[in-house]
């Protein structure tokens, strides 16, 4: 499983949008230890996952989509995990740069998406 570049989020199908808020509450609830995903390594901090999961949570808002809503809560890791102790607010992913979105947009070209009308 990958994180598709931040601002992919609102193109993203369905599919893929609801598997990418299960990837980030895997991150928040293991503390992403199990070793590294493309678009995001073990040194990112989990500020900028917890950023980047709230993306995701509002394109899920746009989209009518129902979850339980204290993912919104920056310090939550799920119903049955201790809360992080200090969470710092990120403005971005830094693994996100503009390498890495061409990187993701050709994956989703492969993929069949049309994304002829881009504007970042």
């Amino acid at each position: 499983m990958r994180l598709w570049h931040y601002k992919l989020i609102p193109i993203l199908d369905d599919k893929r949008l609801i598997k990418q808020h299960c990837e980030c509450c895997a991150f928040r609830k293991n503390l992403y230890q199990k070793g590294n995903y493309p678009g995001c390594s073990k040194d990112t901090d989990i500020s900028e996952i917890v950023w980047y999961h709230l993306k995701i949570l509002k394109e899920m808002d746009n989209r009518g989509f129902r979850y339980d809503k204290n993912w919104h809560i920056w310090l939550w890791r799920g119903k049955n995990m201790a809360n992080f102790l200090e969470v710092k607010n990120a403005e971005s992913v830094k693994c996100h740069d503009s390498q890495y979105l061409e990187a993701c947009i050709e994956r989703l070209k492969i993929k069949g998406y049309e994304l002829t009308a881009l504007n970042f």
